[in-house]
């Protein structure tokens, strides 16, 4: 069926929608970017129908047509597939309206509000880094580890015990040999002098010891990284649309902060009373959008989010904006982290932001590009797997 646009997205359109969901199953939409009719002043949509009941646990696949050519070669490149509940009376140009209009609020780059930086490099995980069962055999004292962050661990660090211990050792063995704690360090420290290892950088074929490495031997003493202030906000990768974000917090007496590794960024606002709004921000559909067209796309589907492109992401300046906008943002964050209920964070995010509106436009782009994101992962898997065979 060739129907007007407005006839989709307009009030008046309504007993129109209505009556083709009672009645029909939608198998596609097509949008054409282009007059399909050039001598008239009306915009169309294709609806792609079949004759049997609807089913609403089918999601619609959604494509735009760049020209007459695209119908000549079909099919066409799926934009979006819209989840069930996409598809109801309401409006449907969400998804054919063009890219989502670029957010309008009071804005900042995130590099001036805050300190960005990537996490710890050890060098050589496999010797710094300790899982949560192999901290026992070791006898490592807990003053020496710190709990590092994981992309399976909850939103609010500290709520249960961590899986992985980074090693900071800081003080020189003569020290060291002073305590009880400090000789179960030397030990493990002279464990690791006698490791012999293959460098994983550089290439080369011969082993050399452990404190000899180029990515360790600078350091003074070679097994001190020498850690920076834990930060309150970790970013991880994108898998799919969602950014791992975590806020460090300590739960409990005697509890430490987390650390994280190379694999994830941290983040310092110069204001904390806006922790919470920068999380509630960066969990939303978004940032996550923001993100989407601007990271770098890495193995397996997911997103590299790096110190330069977070650095220049627009971010809300939250000095502009009102303190109730602000509060719903932090409360947004905590009823998130209690629920995981992103639905709801995005519909609060969105409203503090004054965006509202843009919800359905966002979150309809935000499908597009990871849809487009995922089949381009799954091309070059494929050819990748062809080469290899």
């Amino acid at each position: 069926m060739d129907t007007v646009k407005n006839l989709c997205s307009r009030l008046y359109g309504g007993p129109l929608r209505r009556t083709l969901l009672s009645n029909a199953r939608i198998e596609e939409l097509v949008s054409p970017r282009f007059k399909v009719f050039p001598d008239a002043d009306i915009n169309t949509v294709i609806v792609l129908l079949a004759r049997m009941p609807p089913d609403g646990s089918l999601r619609v696949p959604f494509a735009n047509a760049e020209s007459d050519s695209d119908f000549a070669a079909p099919p066409l490149d799926i934009a979006a597939r819209i989840p069930p509940s996409g598809l109801g009376e309401g409006n449907w140009s969400v998804y054919f309206g063009g890219p989502a209009p670029e957010p309008r609020f009071p804005s900042v780059r995130l590099g001036a509000a805050g300190r960005l930086r990537r996490g710890i490099g050890t060098g050589r995980n496999d010797f710094f880094v300790l899982s949560r069962g192999a901290v026992r055999p070791h006898r490592m004292p807990s003053a020496y580890l710190w709990p590092v962050v994981s992309g399976g661990d909850p939103p609010r660090l500290g709520t249960r015990q961590a899986e992985r211990y980074v090693i900071d050792v800081r003080d020189g063995k003569d020290d060291l040999a002073k305590t009880a704690q400090g000789r179960i360090a030397i030990r493990y420290i002279e464990h690791g002098e006698g490791l012999a290892v293959l460098p994983r950088k550089g290439g080369g074929t011969a082993r050399v010891h452990l404190p000899e490495l180029p990515t360790i031997a600078g350091r003074d003493p070679w097994y001190s990284l020498r850690v920076s202030a834990p930060p309150p906000i970790f970013i991880g990768r994108i898998n799919d649309r969602t950014i791992r974000v975590h806020e460090n917090r300590a739960r409990g007496p005697g509890q430490r902060l987390y650390q994280a590794l190379d694999t994830h960024l941290c983040f310092t606002p110069d204001i904390k009373a806006h922790t919470g709004a920068f999380l509630a921000y960066f969990a939303s559909s978004c940032f996550a959008l923001d993100m989407e067209k601007r990271a770098a796309p890495l193995g397996g589907g997911g997103l590299r989010i790096d110190n330069r492109v977070l650095a220049r992401a627009r971010v809300p300046d939250f000095d502009r904006l009102s303190r109730m906008a602000v509060r719903g943002m932090e409360e947004a964050w905590s009823e998130y982290c209690a629920t995981l209920d992103r639905e709801r964070l995005d519909a609060a995010v969105f409203a503090a932001l004054g965006m509202a509106p843009q919800l359905g436009a966002v979150k309809a782009e935000l499908d597009r590009l990871v849809d487009r994101r995922m089949r381009a992962s799954k091309q070059v898997s494929a050819v990748t797997s062809c080469g290899q065979k």
